[in-house]
């Protein structure tokens, strides 16, 4: 049963309250936990997935949990994330999840078209996320992103940096979470993202495409 495990982590996390803005335990599970299992409504995670900026979990380890033959990257530059990762990992005998300390520009730059997909919620604009995601992602792999009520707007502004890196935008998935409207973008890879991407840590934040 996934449910079990789940409810579980929701509460290990709930407690973590210096990785989440949370003020209850049904809040987390409806706009936390359903919110990262959303992306399962429209699109098949298979393979290597890299999460990037995870936090406490969202959306990565949730996915990881309900698909256990899917191999899970948590990249996240915060070591207070990674040691509560990597403790929950533990927790869960979750043996499909493996929780890396690191900048994603340097991570991007070593670790070139290794990912089927990349998923990250809520750590940046588009345009910024964009490049962090880009150059992990295999030829033909698929970004995903959970955006908010202006996920248009970014979208309008990361066009260049899309299709600079080598992507194309391939649809929305919008749902509705409570009285919150949701947003998970979907972007393509389709040729190879250029050497020069990832930019050196702080430059896509300081200077987007």
């Amino acid at each position: 049963m996934i449910d079990e495990p789940l409810k579980l982590f929701a509460q290990r996390l709930y407690h973590a309250d210096y990785l989440h803005g949370y003020k209850t335990l049904e809040e987390l599970w409806t706009l936390g936990i359903l919110d990262a299992l959303a992306v399962l409504d429209f699109a098949k995670l298979y393979g290597v997935v890299l999460d990037i900026g995870p936090g406490g979990g969202l959306p990565g380890l949730v996915l990881a949990i309900s698909l256990p033959n899917t191999r899970f990257v948590m990249l996240d530059s915060s070591q207070k994330a990674c040691t509560f990762l990597q403790s929950m990992c533990h927790e869960l005998s979750l043996n499909n999840v493996e929780v890396v300390h690191g900048r994603a520009e340097e991570f991007g730059k070593s670790n070139r078209e290794a990912f089927d997909a990349v998923v990250s919620r809520a750590v940046a604009e588009t345009r910024i996320l964009v490049e962090y995601a880009a150059a992990p992602l295999k030829l033909g792999g698929t970004v995903y992103l959970w955006k908010g009520p202006a996920w248009r707007e970014e979208l309008e502004r990361a066009n260049r940096a899309v299709a600079e890196l080598g992507l194309e935008f391939l649809g929305v998935h919008r749902y509705l979470l409570g009285d919150k409207q949701r947003v998970i973008i979907a972007l393509k890879k389709i040729k190879e993202t250029p050497l020069r991407y990832p930019r050196k840590p702080g430059i896509p934040e300081k200077r987007p495409l």
